[in-house]
């Protein structure tokens, strides 16, 4: 897919973007990243550095956490796996 230019808005502020993915994709990311400022501003319509670090903060936690659980669950699926194994391995013989 080439590189498409789209327009999006995150915190009043206006960004020419190129991506492969398309503008929908970059507009769900855009909203996801408006939403999380909201979260920290309680509506107030100026952005100041600070907010836009405190969201940060906020969605480093979340991809954090999000990516603990897919370790947990990553781990657990390698565990049963490695037990279905000696079970039909017991089985041949």
């Amino acid at each position: 897919m080439p590189h498409e230019t789209v327009e999006i808005t995150i915190g009043g502020q206006l960004f020419h973007l190129r991506s492969t993915e398309g503008p929908e994709r970059l507009h769900q990311y855009a909203r996801y990243a408006n939403a999380k400022l909201a979260e920290v501003t309680d509506g107030a319509e100026s952005l100041s550095l600070r907010v836009a670090l405190l969201a940060l903060l906020n969605l480093s936690e979340e991809l954090y956490l999000e990516r603990e659980a897919h370790r947990n669950l990553l781990e657990q699926i390698e565990g049963r796996a490695g037990k279905i194994k000696e079970y039909l391995d017991s089985m041949e013989t």
